[in-house]
């Protein structure tokens, strides 16, 4: 297998800028930290991949970004555009393999992106469903920049309405294990409740 790329979506730990669903019930302090604890999760399972890229927004607050980076890590800010147009972006002139993860989804292994990237050996997609009808992860060897046009982006349609699109198109398709986003304060209290003794 071709070596793996995974990009990760962050934003910088900006307070008000981060969790805003979740800030409405906890603060946004409380929802600044919840983040910064998510991300670094996040970013802790996937440390052993060699070719990992933050794509970071806003674009000029890499001096907030780059203390999550390991020493062998990219980072890229994510330049203009509505979510789907900088997601688009980022399989544009892809020449290896490439993953897209965000980082409110702390249940992610290292496995996952392993045994997505190998998927990616006999399929054209492989996507990570998440439990609010989104996913957490899609990946391609291709770009098809259609799966990106016509979402309605933050809604419980996003992951039917792509697989709609990829079928039409007679794309293979592998499916990862559905996983929770961290998006509200029932989430986050969850996953607090899962990490004590």
């Amino acid at each position: 297998m071709p070596e793996l790329k995974v990009v990760v979506f962050v934003k910088a730990p900006i307070l008000g800028k981060v969790k805003t669903r979740l800030a409405k019930s906890i603060g946004d302090k409380a929802a600044l930290e919840a983040y910064k604890e998510l991300t670094l999760t996040v970013l802790d399972r996937i440390k052993k991949l060699p070719k990992v890229n933050l794509c970071f927004t806003p674009d000029d607050s890499i001096n907030e970004v780059i203390p999550w980076a390991q020493e062998n890590w990219t980072t890229t800010p994510q330049g203009p555009g509505s979510l789907g147009e900088r997601m688009c972006k980022v399989f544009d002139n892809i020449t290896e393999p490439t993953l897209l993860i965000g980082s409110d989804c702390p249940y992610i292994e290292e496995k996952d992106l392993i045994e997505a990237g190998h998927a990616l050996e006999k399929n054209d997609l492989v996507l990570g469903p998440a439990k609010d009808g989104g996913y957490w992860m899609i990946g391609m060897k291709t770009h098809y920049p259609s799966l990106f046009k016509e979402i309605n982006w933050g809604s419980s349609t996003v992951y039917k309405s792509t697989v709609s699109c990829a079928k039409e198109q007679g794309l293979r398709i592998w499916e990862g294990r559905m996983l929770g986003d961290i998006d509200y304060a029932d989430d986050w209290f969850q996953f607090k409740a899962k990490q004590s003794p």
